[in-house]
């Protein structure tokens, strides 16, 4: 009789926190037991009523949420294939992108992300930068300031940003994306070195070669620890090094760089005896 009455206590209070953050199969379940409860064990019209509502639509965002993300993998996986995007590639992350804007409508931040970024992909295939920027900007301005997660929904699209404003010539404000970018995340995690090693590439698209080697040394004790990491900081290591040969660059102390110790410590260069790696090569 208590477990009876204390059950929808436990899960109606736990019910709310679990659609906030955007765990909608976990809250479909919730809303589902109290829709039983309420219309068989302690029947209440009311409730039952509420809560099949909720239960309705909780379980439409779950089914979308299931097809967003078989789109959204399969789309980073055809993004990272090295072969480049063939026009059978740009028609499958067309179609996933046609397929998933209508989801847009559902109104969840989390879906929403997802879908973004294909749309965003199924422009980067085909290099229009305009519209890369575009619809960066509608899915920064859909995430409300105050969503608890509201931070980590941004970083994507203002890193996204960043290369479509290179291209275009727009340096100064691809700098400021890149700051932002670091500001949504954690310092030192994956992502804040992502945007960290943006941040520097830019200076160094935009001939400041100064700033890029001040960016450098002012974060040089946050170490990475990931083998992709490592090797773009070595190679940014090797890129300022030439810099300060060529006299571009007035570093603080006297650089000392190792072409052998490069060579053997960059993580993937043992792995590109094809010599895939132009920017190893350059270096």
């Amino acid at each position: 009789h208590r477990d009876l009455h204390s059950f929808p206590t436990r899960r109606s209070s736990d019910l709310p926190g679990l659609i906030k953050l955007e765990f909608h199969g976990y809250a479909h379940t919730v809303a589902t037991d109290l829709l039983f409860h309420y219309s068989v064990l302690e029947p209440s019209a009311g409730l039952s009523k509420k809560y099949s509502a909720i239960a309705a639509k909780e379980r439409e965002l779950a089914n979308a949420e299931s097809l967003i993300r078989t789109y959204h993998s399969r789309v980073g996986f055809l993004c990272n294939k090295r072969e480049g995007f063939p026009a059978h590639i740009v028609e499958e992350i067309t179609e996933a992108a046609n397929q998933t804007m209508p989801l847009l409508r559902l109104g969840s931040h989390h879906l929403s992300r997802l879908i973004y970024t294909i749309i965003i992909s199924r422009y980067i295939v085909v290099y229009d930068y305009q519209r890369i920027i575009q619809y960066c900007d509608e899915a920064l301005d859909s995430f409300p300031k105050d969503h608890p997660n509201g931070r980590s929904l941004r970083f994507v699209f203002l890193y996204n940003k960043i290369p479509p404003l290179v291209a275009l010539g727009r340096t100064d404000e691809a700098k400021i994306m890149a700051r932002k970018a670091g500001e949504t995340v954690p310092v030192g995690n994956f992502n804040w070195h992502m945007a960290l090693q943006k941040r520097i590439t830019v200076c160094l698209h935009s001939g400041d070669y100064q700033e890029a080697y001040d960016l450098y040394k002012a974060h040089s004790q946050y170490k990475p620890s990931e083998t992709m990491l490592i090797e773009y900081w070595s190679i940014l290591e090797g890129f300022l090094y030439f810099l300060v040969k060529q006299g571009h660059i007035e570093p603080y102390a006297k650089e000392r760089f190792s072409i052998g110790k490069f060579m053997n410590e960059v993580p993937l260069y043992s792995k590109d005896k094809a010599g895939h790696n132009i920017n190893i090569l350059i270096i």
